[in-house]
């Protein structure tokens, strides 16, 4: 269900967890955190068991059955062993699924359940694999942290002089996502990264600043390509250059307090035969009444994710997130951060410290009609015909549909907790090109116990 990297990471001692939606950098976040402990070993075990039904838009005479449910079962058990000067973390990982639908397919992938099936051709897909077995030197040199092995990662880091931490990674993403077959190192996917942030000063009171740029290259034996074009190919053919930064902040205002990000990326490089020249860009704000009952945090944004104009000429310009996680910005997961225009608002309440509640509306357009409506994470594979993203056409439409969505987050003590959500999306002019039904609704109800 998750993926790891196997690679080496420089100064990768902690993680800066701003909020951005750095499509351009997220793989996964890393592995839970141990348990504190006085024994140098800390056992680790996490289980997940989820319970996910979905109601995809209804398709034409002769599509897929888009009505099922299915459950999911992850347990991640492992040790970490720590000194003063290094640190030892290795996980194993057992996944499980019951009831995945094998005929929610056409037009595409009716949902998740769909995705899972088609990767492994299984109603009951079940894998163990070696999560994670790394090793953290600290100050191998003054200030600076090494980590070398198969991990978890995110962007952030810490070779850190004063207010400042430098990352370098450079790795290759584990195949999972979606498939059975989890673990196995996708060698023909590259990553380099270079990140440095500045942690709040003087200078930038209660502000950081990011400034990122990844390299990604990827010429796996894929059939699939996800583009508007009608070429058909035999492999990836892809390298482009992500940079960019972001800002962002959380100041004391009146009764609470205003947080406000801004984070914008630029991409060059090949895309097959054509240049790669896209862009993305988030503006969001908020504010939350920390004294007041329930701590209500409204908040709103914009994000903007360049799409392609011309299928026929020689660039493509559609922003493409190397390897996200998909639902850190859609839970739905029935759209992704390529070629979308996305303003939102959102409302967070917190009746109890333990327990959170959170409403979200986003209304959703494509940014340009001649490019696809995407959903998916990005590499999943290693070879085949399934690329790890996929889209639709727009029917020559950008209103890609409105969706109103809910979630409830109960830590009921720190060895267990219960999450929930439910979306509804109503459909636009894009859907209906394709579909003939215009209501998706999802939910899940997700069971966590850790130790």
């Amino acid at each position: 269900m998750h993926r790891s990297v196997a690679g080496a990471v420089l100064c990768l001692a902690s993680i800066t967890g701003t909020g951005v939606p750095d499509a351009s950098a997220q793989t996964q976040a890393p592995g839970p955190t141990p348990a504190a402990s006085n024994s140098a070993f800390t056992p680790i075990l996490r289980n997940v068991t989820r319970v996910e039904s979905w109601r995809f838009f209804e398709p034409h005479p002769g599509g897929g059955d888009p009505d099922y449910t299915f459950v999911a079962n992850r347990l991640l058990a492992g040790v970490s062993y720590a000194r003063t000067r290094y640190e030892v973390h290795a996980t194993v990982q057992y996944v499980q699924f019951g009831g995945l639908p094998d005929d929610a397919s056409g037009p595409g992938a009716l949902g998740t359940g769909a995705n899972y099936f088609d990767h492994n051709r299984r109603s009951d897909s079940r894998q163990v694999h070696l999560k994670s077995l790394n090793v953290l030197v600290r100050r191998a040199l003054p200030g600076l942290n090494v980590r070398v092995g198969r991990m978890g990662y995110a962007s952030g880091g810490d070779w850190t002089r004063d207010r400042l931490q430098l990352t370098g990674t450079a790795f290759w993403p584990t195949q999972g996502g979606f498939d059975e077959r989890a673990g196995a190192s996708l060698r023909d996917v590259r990553i380099l990264s270079a990140v440095a942030t500045l942690k709040p000063s003087l200078l930038l009171s209660r502000t950081e600043v990011q400034t990122f740029a990844h390299h990604y290259a990827d010429d796996r034996p894929a059939s699939g390509r996800p583009d508007n074009t009608t070429q058909r190919v035999s492999r990836a053919d892809i390298g482009y250059l992500t940079g960019g930064a972001h800002m962002a902040g959380v100041y004391p205002t009146g009764p609470g307090r205003s947080d406000v990000l801004l984070w914008g990326a630029v991409q060059r490089g090949h895309w097959y035969e054509s240049l790669h020249r896209a862009w993305a860009l988030a503006v969001e704000s908020g504010y939350q009444w920390t004294g007041r009952p329930w701590s209500p945090w409204l908040r709103g944004g914009w994000n903007r994710a360049s799409g392609d104009r011309n299928p026929s000429d020689v660039s493509h310009r559609t922003f493409m997130p190397p390897l996200p996680t998909a639902r850190k910005y859609s839970f739905s997961t029935a759209y992704t951060f390529m070629n979308l225009d996305d303003l939102f608002a959102q409302a967070i309440l917190k009746p109890r410290p333990n327990l959170s509640l959170r409403v979200d509306v986003h209304r959703l357009k494509l940014a340009h009609p001649n490019d696809l409506w995407y959903a998916g994470s990005g590499a999943t594979r290693r070879t085949g015909a399934i690329f790890g993203y996929g889209g639709r056409r727009s029917g020559g439409s950008k209103d890609l549909g409105t969706i109103v969505e809910g979630s409830v987050d109960w830590t009921i003590n720190r060895r267990w907790s219960i999450n929930g959500y439910l979306g509804r999306m109503a459909a636009g002019d894009v859907v209906r090109a394709t579909f003939a039904g215009d209501r998706l609704t999802f939910g899940y109800l997700e069971n966590v116990i850790q130790f």
